[in-house]
């Protein structure tokens, strides 16, 4: 994780905050080579702005979250993401200022929809609504990332008062959160070491898999740990919306067996039977 602030190279106590000027700046620096971005320095560091005013903001005793697609409607429509997204557009634009984003956020629910945004001679402005639909936060709870290389338009996205992400299409770029720059996020399904330690535990299952089949077949270990990881994303999933917190523990097996006999390091408060070893329930996701 790379975290930078406005200033560098003085004490903790001195230390300055990031602004939109400075996250716009970033964006720039840091926007892909292979995707074109058709702002300028001026233009980027004025929806930085108006995006960090209407993140301090509340509409109705709320705070204001939204996303912005900087994209204009014919932009939209040369590309595939026509056919994925919905556009609304208005019979006459608004000027993208802090009190309109205030006013239009309800009307682009934040998991749903997103304000459409385009720049004629300098100046930012609402165009529309487009109905973008969830599909696009399946990754955090195990569903599959679609594969949408044409929608890789500027979207950025209001979380939270002083809170701001800029993606790339579905790539994250940098976000700015209590004043400082984020350039990347700590994902540990994405490091080296987690799946080295679950390394065995694929080559058993891949090889009862291919002892199972009917025919001869090839189970690559690499699709069987992505599996794996969206089932325990699924699980990381339900436990954060139930809002009561939860701690998952991966045991081997030998010391699960050992807890459940009452030997291990472990004490269980509500222990399954002994016949759920041997039940189908348990090798359902091997199967």
């Amino acid at each position: 994780m790379l975290l930078l602030a406005g200033t560098t190279g003085v004490p903790e106590d001195t230390l300055m905050h990031a602004y939109p000027a400075q996250l716009a700046d970033f964006v720039l620096d840091n926007w892909p080579k292979d995707a074109p971005l058709n702002l300028s320095q001026r233009d980027l560091r004025e929806l930085m702005s108006t995006c960090f005013q209407a993140s301090l903001v509340q509409e109705e005793g709320r705070h204001v979250r939204f996303r912005a697609v900087v994209a204009g409607p014919q932009e939209l429509a040369r590309c595939r993401a026509s056919d994925q997204w919905m556009t609304l557009g208005f019979d006459e634009t608004r000027p993208f200022t802090t009190d309109e984003a205030r006013r239009l956020s309800p009307a682009a629910p934040f998991q749903s929809a997103a304000l459409g945004v385009g720049l004629d001679a300098g100046r930012a402005f609402i165009w529309g609504v487009i109905q973008t639909g969830a599909h696009w936060l399946t990754p955090t709870w195990g569903g599959r990332q679609l594969a949408l290389e044409a929608q890789r338009f500027p979207v950025i996205q209001v979380m939270a008062p002083g809170r701001i992400v800029v993606y790339c299409g579905s790539q994250l770029i940098v976000s700015l959160e209590r004043g400082f720059i984020e350039a990347s996020t700590t994902d540990v399904f994405t490091s080296k070491w987690l799946p080295r330690l679950f390394r065995e535990a694929r080559k058993q299952v891949q090889l009862e898999a291919q002892r199972a089949a009917t025919v001869e077949q090839h189970f690559d270990e690499s699709l069987i740990g992505t599996v794996s990881q969206h089932m325990i994303r699924r699980v990381i999933f339900l436990i954060r919306n139930a809002h009561h917190g939860g701690l998952l523990l991966l045991v081997e097996t030998s010391t699960g067996a050992a807890c459940a006999a009452g030997t291990g390091p472990l004490k269980f408060k509500y222990a399954l039977s002994r016949d759920f070893d041997r039940d189908q329930s348990r090798a359902r996701a091997r199967t």
